[in-house]
């Protein structure tokens, strides 16, 4: 006889331009400052992780799941194709990669705007373009809690709503204001349109420009 309690859903919140210039710079600063301490820098793989997500609008384990055999940086145009992703069980079990998506999706082929190229060449070096794209040191998986972590701490208050999974509703949200709800949901591989709109999707709040249609019905011209 009770009430079920309805939870109230936030609004989706993509990240703006010029907060996206605010969080790369914040990224940056805190990957090359150490604070005067020795040691390896912290966040060593935060900005290609940052740029890839954004490139992409794969989630974040799919982007540390990536290894180099699924990147054609050669390709015209280049392409990442997802297929797996980083599962971490903490005390349950062991970082490891599950070489299928998420419900079991099949793989999804993305094409590489010039900034992922970009991110993912500067990963050449720290790899050798063999095993994990983010590679740790030894060569392993990256955890995403880590990479997480490293993000939380390189923000400002005023972006600290930003995470790893801001970048996803981003892209969805870019993607649709210029090419249309549907490619959204093609570029996130979502099975239903309606997910994308519901959950990836920044509400538009501008009503399009309709005049035309509106003069008519009031009996005008639109140059009237």
């Amino acid at each position: 006889g009770t009430a079920v309690a309805k939870r109230s859903r936030k609004p989706v919140r993509a990240v703006t331009a010029a907060e996206f210039a605010a969080v790369r710079k914040s990224v940056a600063a805190y990957t090359t400052s150490r604070d005067g301490r020795g040691g390896p820098r912290p966040g060593r793989l935060l900005p290609a992780f940052v740029e890839v997500l954004a490139a992409t609008g794969a989630r974040p384990g799919e982007v540390l799941a990536l290894r180099w055999s699924d990147v054609d940086l050669l390709a015209d145009p280049p392409t990442v194709t997802i297929n797996g992703t980083l599962l971490d069980h903490g005390a349950a079990g062991p970082l490891h990669r599950q070489d299928a998506r998420k419900h079991d999706a099949p793989e999804h082929t993305v094409t590489l705007p010039k900034f992922g190229v970009e991110a993912l060449t500067s990963l050449v070096g720290e790899s050798g373009m063999a095993g994990p794209v983010f590679a740790t040191r030894d060569g392993g998986w990256c955890s995403l809690a880590n990479l997480r972590r490293c993000l939380r701490d390189a923000l400002p208050e005023e972006l600290s709503w930003v995470t790893p999974h801001s970048f996803r509703r981003t892209v969805g949200t870019v993607v649709r204001d210029a090419h249309g709800s549907e490619a959204a949901q093609q570029q996130l591989s979502h099975t239903e349109l309606s997910t994308t709109e519901r959950h990836y999707l920044q509400r538009q709040t501008t009503g399009p420009d309709v005049r035309a249609a509106l003069e008519k019905f009031a009996g005008r011209e639109s140059g009237d």
